[in-house]
């Protein structure tokens, strides 16, 4: 009898798939075929009908069984059961597993690869089983994630750059095409599918916003707001058809704020919930707090541990009721050592009570330098991404390292393969390729398959890793290298800035873009040599306007660096490498290059009498002429700014123009913003000198003088020498504060400490060494582009926020510098709001305002 039912439920499905194949992609499953009859009585009753069979996709509802057939009596067999009635039809297709924001994607079946291309405009498509390239579809501007509908069809990319998310068609063939593309909100990082794929999250990164795309129609729908620089996205996913009962999941990209700035537990990470059903508040938030490193920092020995604290949360996976959330953590207080200042940290928390997973949350850094094994030990830099290919093994993506690591999250963390390979050094080329993986930003695991393939940025190619041997078993070209000499050399200059192997830093634990963030900042207020310095954005070293003439900003807070070169001393004294700009070990003077070289930290940027800057001190032939900070430089002046907020009220935004401009007492109420913030790069900062050993040492004579236009409190150097060490103000130690600054480009405006309240200002202007930090003479004007993503602000982030800034007497010596009256009257909040959302706007497309004359205190040449 069970042979029998057996053989018919065989047709039974046969039915059901055949139904289902008839349906379009997106589609639901056909419908499950009758049940088979039930078997007749013997001495007891007849089977139950079978249900019906799955449809295709997802399983159809089963039919039912009918009673079975009554019992035999004697030898007469009973009734046989009546046939089960068919199943329904099976759910729309329904994605295997959580959605998540990643640069690179897979299909159900493991055999279509989708990564983006960041710096080529689209995306590659790739077959994985002969992994070779399918195709290539431009998409627009910096793809910066991809996403692939349950069809397995279809894949959904945002792009950074222009603000758009594009829809990709026909990925399983040789001919996709590319839809028209939606715009988005400023600066989309990150996307993420509901499981069903009818809805589409966006993480509006610049925007603080979440856009709702319904991809059946590709127009944004609804819109989340309020949320705090959103980055990477996940979805929750119970496996069936039914959205409404899921959850969108929300890292806040950057660390809030806590306690005071410049400490290692001056930040927590913030993770929000909404209901994939109306998109409203979700319960509780997760917060994460800073954790023990598990270092004592090489600078403070004997000082203990140091805490960490979590920023850059980049990437989410869910796993089950599980979160793993990547975080570059850091430890600002100083002073800054290669195993004191980043570590990588995964966080992990429970979905269902919002409770921080203690026993999961691990400082990979501590894990690796634990249970690593043998050398070469890498930690890690810049963990940017992780998969699981079970509930409890993870593969993690360390850009500044080229590797990934192994993961168990079992009773305790464990790092490494029970085969001995403890990492997996992607830099090395593999058996098949153009070479190895360099700068991973992405990996994705296979579903059924032992494999995981990795997006390889900087190489511009797929990387497929072999998950039985542990290895990077091949990679494939997703997109030319440039050719151009020009070209290449910013490529290099990528590489050297996103790197922390070789020179770059101490055994891979951070690059320069662990606290700049693809060149930007990552808000974080350390304290360096000369005090608090939040990390600066570098784009707005380069003024980014109209123009053939690209203008150089004077660098740091205080000015204290006047060439890219300058930042080796990071490079050795901060990363613990051994620094691009070297001399042989054997003396001063000598010619051998081929041994081993020293590092050359190079001390205070801006030299004075008689000191040798960096570049110079780089191309002199006694000193083996390595050119590395030249491609870095080369880099930065192409960083692209951020762009301004696209969803602002265009009339506040013009208003916001006029009142950011000149004031012209008697004429009008503007707040003269532009008397420092005008001119090329939003800043009156710029250097209008070639450093040189000849040009520093005259500058180092040359005096300073203040020009009639400004205010008296404007500065405290007139009258110094336009290289000089800042002044002994009235609350520090006698003598000068060093070190040497560009004195023309400083302003005195009220940002020095917390005007009004001594004890905060004691707690926050602090150096790296604890004594008194430099700044109360003023500080060098920033750039404004950013400021969407650039919160909080001041050198000591002493702002939270922009209406922080501009509201209250607390720095109002900041926003009154030039109209006294400036923000008052019955206008005030409304005028206020104005100059926010102009702000909020600016992006290297702003029309620039010039300077008023007479308030560029720096001569036009030296």
């Amino acid at each position: 009898m069970r042979r029998l039912a057996s053989t018919t439920l065989i047709g039974a499905c046969a039915v059901g798939l055949l139904l289902a194949a008839c349906g379009s992609d997106d589609g639901g499953g056909g419908n499950g075929g009758n049940g088979a009859a039930g078997g007749a009585g013997g001495s007891t009753a007849g089977n139950a009908g079978e249900g019906g069979s799955a449809g295709n996709t997802t399983a159809g509802n089963g039919g039912a069984g009918a009673v079975g057939g009554s019992a035999g009596t004697g030898a007469v067999g009973g009734a046989a059961g009546n046939a089960g009635a068919g199943g329904t039809g099976g759910a729309a297709n329904v994605l295997p597993r959580a959605s998540r924001s990643s640069t690179v994607a897979l299909t159900s079946d493991d055999a279509t690869v989708v990564m983006a291309n960041q710096d080529c405009g689209g995306i590659s498509i790739f077959d994985t089983s002969n992994n070779t390239l399918r195709a290539s579809v431009p998409t627009g501007g910096e793809p910066s994630s991809v996403v692939i509908h349950p069809n397995d069809t279809s894949v959904f990319v945002a792009n950074r750059a222009d603000a758009t998310v594009v829809r990709v068609d026909g990925i399983d063939g040789s001919s996709p095409s590319a839809g028209t593309p939606v715009a988005v909100g400023s600066e989309p990082t990150g996307l993420a599918l509901s499981p069903t794929g009818k809805l589409l999250f966006v993480a509006e990164h610049a925007e603080g916003s979440i856009a709702v795309i319904d991809t059946s129609t590709m127009q944004v729908v609804d819109r989340i707001t309020g949320v705090d620089t959103p980055y990477a996205l996940a979805v929750t996913n119970d496996l069936d058809n039914d959205d409404s009962d899921e959850l969108l999941v929300v890292p806040e990209f950057f660390g809030e704020s806590i306690g005071v700035e410049g400490t290692d537990e001056s930040r927590q990470g913030r993770v929000r919930f909404f209901n994939v059903s109306d998109l409203t508040a979700s319960g509780q938030d997760v917060v994460f707090q800073p954790v023990d490193s598990g270092f004592e920092p090489k600078s403070t020995p004997g000082a203990g541990t140091a805490m960490t604290s979590p920023n850059q949360l980049g990437s989410v996976n869910i796993q089950g009721d599980k979160l793993y959330i990547t975080s570059i953590s850091v430890s600002p207080n100083g002073p800054p050592t290669s195993n004191g200042n980043v570590q990588p940290v995964i966080y992990s928390a429970n979905i269902s009570d919002r409770t921080v997973d203690t026993n999961h949350t691990v400082n990979l850094a501590r894990a690796v330098k634990t249970d690593a094994g043998s050398d070469p030990i890498f930690f890690l830099a810049d963990i940017v991404d992780v998969d699981f290919i079970a509930p409890d093994v993870a593969y993690v993506a360390s850009r500044g390292a080229d590797v990934i690591q192994r993961v168990g999250f079992g009773p305790s963390v464990t790092v490494g393969h029970p085969n001995g390979v403890r990492q997996m050094d992607v830099l090395q080329a593999p058996p098949t390729g153009p070479g190895g993986c360099k700068n991973p930003t992405g990996i994705v695991a296979g579903h059924a398959s032992p494999k995981a393939w990795v997006n390889c940025w900087v190489s511009r190619s797929l990387g497929v890793m072999d998950f039985t041997t542990q290895t990077l078993a091949a990679t494939v070209k997703s997109c030319d290298l440039p050719t151009n000499p020009n070209e290449q050399k910013v490529e290099e200059g990528k590489r050297f800035f996103f790197t922390g192997r070789a020179r770059w830093s101490d055994s891979a634990w951070s690059s320069c873009s662990s606290c700049h963030p693809g060149g930007l900042s990552d808000n974080v207020v350390w304290r360096f040599a000369a005090g608090p310095r939040k990390s600066v954005s570098l784009a707005g070293s380069y003024s980014h306007g109209p123009g053939a003439n690209q203008k150089q900003r004077i660098f740091n807070h205080t000015a204290v660096f006047d060439e890219m070169h300058d930042f080796n001393a990071n490079t050795v004294g901060v990363q613990g490498g051994a620094g691009a700009i070297q001399e042989p070990d054997t003396g001063a003077g000598a010619t051998d290059c081929s041994g081993a070289l020293k590092p050359t930290a190079l001390g205070d940027g801006v030299k004075g009498v008689n000191g040798k800057p960096a570049k110079e001190f780089q191309d002199a032939a006694e000193n083996c002429g390595t050119k590395d900070f030249d491609a870095i430089e080369a880099w930065a002046k192409q960083i692209r700014p951020p762009s301004g907020r696209k969803l602002l009220d265009s009339a506040a935004v013009a208003r916001g123009a006029v009142l950011f401009g000149e004031f012209i007492e008697g004429t009008n109420s503007n707040g003269g913003c532009v008397s420092c913030h005008g001119g090329p790069g939003w800043t009156v900062s710029r250097r209008f000198y070639t450093p040189s050993t000849a040009t520093n040492t005259a500058l180092g004579t040359s005096v300073f003088t203040a020009p009639p236009a400004w205010p008296a409190t404007w500065t405290d150097h007139s009258g110094d020498f336009q290289l000089s060490t800042q002044n002994a103000a009235s609350d520090s130690v006698a003598g000068a504060q060093g070190p040497n600054h560009v004195a023309c480009v400083i302003r005195k405006v009220g940002t020095f400490g917390v005007p009004g309240n001594v004890t905060a200002t004691d707690e926050v202007e602090v150096r790296a060494n604890g004594t008194r930090a430099q700044g109360r003479g003023g500080y060098n004007i920033p750039s404004l582009y950013g400021l969407s993503v650039g919160a909080p602000f001041f050198h000591h982030g002493g702002a939270k926020d922009l209406e922080e800034m501009f509201t209250g007497t607390t720095w109002e010596a900041h926003y009154r510098a030039v109209n006294a009256a400036f923000l008052t009257g019955t206008n005030a909040a409304q005028d206020r709001e104005d100059l926010i959302q102009f702000l909020l706007s600016i992006d290297s497309s702003t029309t620039e305002q010039p300077i008023p004359f007479g308030f560029d205190g720096c001569p036009t040449a030296f």
